[in-house]
């Protein structure tokens, strides 16, 4: 099940399948993502099964999003078990419909997941600090976009792509680094914030054509 791909967004997820039995609901209804609603007793939580389907699971642990899942039920109620694609540690991530049903700053409803290019459910993004790279479950960096209705964080295993180097997306690059095109080339460049040059280990702290704001910090990158 993938989230589908965009130039400014982060790279798809696929959800974990459930090594768990999906059961069905209370009275063979089918459950309610958000709102949390029509699980109870050992199964209290509404989640997506590996077909893109509702059903209601046990929770084991009570994973939200700073932690790593090895199964779906290592997620609380409300919570779903997120990988990448690959073989790095999936991670809780939170079910939404909309912006206001995510917390934190940053945090926003723009990651998609889909079952055969149909979008069967959305998560929200990770809040985290993009400067100060907190926020984020061991192992992944904290990156910030931007889309159409604004910024956002979230949480991504990142690259090793140094200050210089080429880059597709910002997570290709290292920690604490962002993708900046420049005269159609991507290049990893250090993130800084902007009205304040002391946050670049060189040269001054730029802002981009668009504001890249979190809060109330704009972000750009050393130049």
């Amino acid at each position: 099940m993938l989230r589908p791909d965009s130039g400014t967004q982060p790279d798809g997820r696929v959800i974990e399948p459930t090594v768990d039995a999906p059961v069905d609901a209370a009275g063979g209804a089918a459950c309610t993502l958000v709102p949390q609603s029509g699980c109870s007793g050992a199964t209290p939580a509404c989640d997506l099964d590996a077909a893109g389907d509702t059903y209601c699971r046990a929770v084991t642990s009570q994973g939200t999003s700073n932690n790593h899942c090895s199964t779906a039920t290592a997620c609380k109620d409300g919570y779903t078990c997120v990988g990448d694609g690959t073989t790095n540690a999936a991670v809780c991530s939170r079910f939404c419909t909309q912006d206001t049903d995510c917390t934190g700053t940053g945090s926003r409803c723009v990651d998609d997941l889909t079952q055969n290019n149909v979008v069967v459910a959305s998560v929200c993004s990770n809040a985290c600090d993009p400067y100060g790279q907190t926020g984020c479950p061991t192992g992944m960096g904290c990156v910030p976009y931007l889309d159409s209705a604004g910024s956002f964080t979230d949480c991504e295993y990142v690259g090793t792509q140094q200050v210089g180097q080429s880059c597709t997306y910002s997570a290709d690059c290292d920690d604490g680094l962002i993708c900046v095109i420049s005269n159609n080339v991507k290049t990893c460049r250090e993130l800084c914030i902007v009205g304040n040059n002391a946050t670049c280990s060189s040269g001054s702290c730029s802002g981009f054509t668009t504001p890249l704001t979190i809060g109330t910090v704009t972000y750009g990158s050393c130049r």
